[in-house]
């Protein structure tokens, strides 16, 4: 639908990964350094807001997870294959069968339309309608940024900080070498290289 303004993020090693969150003023974790890359969000000017820690009023998705399992994990369609809510937790007859990989992505679509279609919702956004009336009636009103090719190439990327050798002005990534006539000139220098 475009990009957006900002985010709410969970506070796990990987949303507040260098590669998604890097250079934004306020993570949780990992020290932050000027020198790191832009990350994926920081590079697209999606601004970051932090899920606070151990409160789960911060992220309104937990109570959408709690529906979705329950309209598709516990579907007669995935009679046998619901793995529990925990590895201690398992249904009688885990592991009884396998949902057909096709089926399970049409069931997905289907409870994910539903669960937003659903009116009656007690958002303060939402306030009676449906989660898609809420979101189409924003959208409609909204500036909305769309991302260029090369932004979507580099959200295909990671980013890291690499120090060019100060005698052969070779980058070393993962165990292979890399070298260009325009590196020597920049010896010793650190470069964010993407992959």
């Amino acid at each position: 639908f475009g990009i957006p303004a900002a985010c709410v993020l969970d506070n796990g090693r990987a949303f507040a990964s260098k590669w998604i969150s890097g250079g934004a003023k306020t993570r949780f974790r990992f020290k932050v350094r000027p020198e790191d890359p832009a990350g994926l969000l920081t590079s697209l000017g999606i601004k970051i807001h932090w899920a606070m820690p151990y409160r789960g009023q911060s992220k309104p998705i937990e109570r959408g997870f709690r529906d979705l399992c329950d309209s598709i994990a516990k579907h007669p369609a995935c009679e046998g294959a619901y793995t529990g809510n925990s590895p201690m937790a398992k249904p009688e007859n885990y592991g009884a069968r396998a949902v057909d990989w096709d089926r399970f992505v049409a069931l997905v679509d289907e409870e994910i339309a539903a669960h937003n279609a659903q009116t009656g919702r007690r958002t303060e956004i939402a306030n009676g309608r449906s989660f898609d009336d809420a979101f189409f009636e924003s959208y409609a009103a909204s500036t909305i940024g769309k991302a260029t090719p090369e932004q979507l190439r580099m959200a295909l990327l990671a980013a890291d900080q690499k120090l060019i050798n100060r005698l052969t002005g070779e980058i070393e990534l993962h165990g292979n070498r890399y070298w260009h006539p325009e590196l020597s000139s920049r010896r010793g220098e650190r470069v964010t290289v993407r992959f």
